[in-house]
């Protein structure tokens, strides 16, 4: 025979409250992904002024594009944090630095991938308060 237990009031909120700790549940918001991307540049005889960042999906043969929002990045700063990505998917990256006159040719190109979030959630948890 099978005892079954009663979950008392304190119980249920306690279960729920542990939950909501660890994440599980209607009431856990996803956590963003992003990628930052960091470079050294030394400014030549023509100075530049900004960065350009351009981004493609996929993999290192893919057509490059500048990024939205990352296409007048001041020239001392020298990272960038891209907030638009999709875990699991492949991103590849290249900088370019520019002033009026034009920009310089990309550098070399840097691939990432951002860890998709396991799927399943822990299930069958119990709590006993003694």
């Amino acid at each position: 025979m099978v005892k079954q237990r009663r979950h008392t009031p304190m119980m249920l909120w306690a279960m729920m409250f542990v939950g909501i700790l660890l994440g599980w549940g209607p009431l856990a918001q996803a956590q963003a992904a992003s990628i930052t991307l960091q470079w050294a540049y030394t400014q030549g005889a023509s100075q530049a002024t900004f960065f350009v960042v351009q981004r493609c999906q996929q993999n290192a043969t893919c057509p490059m594009a500048d990024l939205a929002g990352a296409t007048n990045i001041p020239v001392t700063q020298l990272t960038y944090v891209d907030s638009t990505i999709v875990q699991g998917t492949t991103y590849c990256y290249q900088i370019f630095a520019g002033n009026t006159g034009g920009r310089t040719g990309p550098s070399n190109m840097a691939c990432g991938v951002s860890v998709a979030a396991p799927t399943n959630s822990p299930s069958s948890l119990t709590l006993t308060i003694q």
